[in-house]
């Protein structure tokens, strides 16, 4: 979940401060978070008056938690490392509608971008489990070594850029990267044509900046923040 504003808008009382995961719905409303070392999940209120919703029990190293929505509804799915399995509830009931096995220690957690797929790193199985969250049953398993403790699934993903070449990621007034352009970061690609890059700070700069807010895109574009080239790709939403 990004997080634009550090400022404390309210409190929620949780029962152990220890390891928790977070998870917030699309639509804002609510934010879910596990606490591993009590077993436990709890959502709340992402509105005023912030006030716990609803405190799950469920079970031993609960570790990830992400939201799903498909044509069943809103779901919050939770990896239980002890049961080695992952729990769906409702958002509007909490009611738990599906109980997961998917192996050993599963782990991170995260959804497609139309709601149909859930992907769980399972930890001490060393590989990532697909789930078909209309039918609430595993329907693939990867191989991917490594211990996979953390998973992230990005919608209408772009690739093709050039290995180690120089880029910058910038924000533009336009879809199409015309106007002026406010550089976040640079980065050179690595052997497989990619990078990780982080720009949290600089994109807290200017959303909380004196000025507007107007409608920005980000964008990536050749070269470095000093000396910039034609853009290679751009946000599609």
């Amino acid at each position: 979940m990004a997080v634009a504003d550090h400022k404390v808008v309210g409190k929620v009382k949780q029962e152990s401060p220890f390891c928790p995961n977070i998870a917030a719905t699309p639509e804002g409303d609510q934010v879910w978070l596990t606490l591993k070392d009590v077993g436990k999940t709890m959502a709340f209120s992402a509105r005023p008056p912030f006030h716990v919703l609803k405190v799950l029990d469920t079970g031993p190293i609960t570790n990830h938690v992400n939201i799903v929505r498909n044509a069943h509804g809103r779901f919050a799915y939770v990896t239980v490392g002890g049961l080695n399995a992952v729990l769906a509830f409702r958002t509007d009931t909490f009611e738990q509608v599906a109980r997961i096995p998917v192996g050993e220690l599963p782990h991170g957690i995260w959804p497609s971008g139309d709601g149909t797929r859930i992907y769980v790193g399972i930890e001490n199985g060393d590989t990532v489990t697909a789930i078909d969250t209309l039918e609430n049953k595993v329907v693939a398993t990867i191989p991917i070594g490594q211990a996979a403790q953390a998973v992230v699934y990005v919608p209408n993903a772009v690739t093709g850029l050039e290995p180690r070449k120089p880029y910058v990621l910038a924000l533009s007034p336009t879809a199409d990267a015309g106007g002026p352009l406010e550089p976040l970061a640079g980065f050179v690609t690595n052997p497989a044509d990619a990078a990780i890059v982080n720009a949290v700070g600089p994109i807290r700069q200017v959303v909380q900046g004196t000025g507007g807010s107007p409608r920005r895109y980000l964008v990536i574009l050749g070269g470095t923040p000093a000396v910039t080239g034609a853009p290679v790709q751009v946000q599609l939403q």
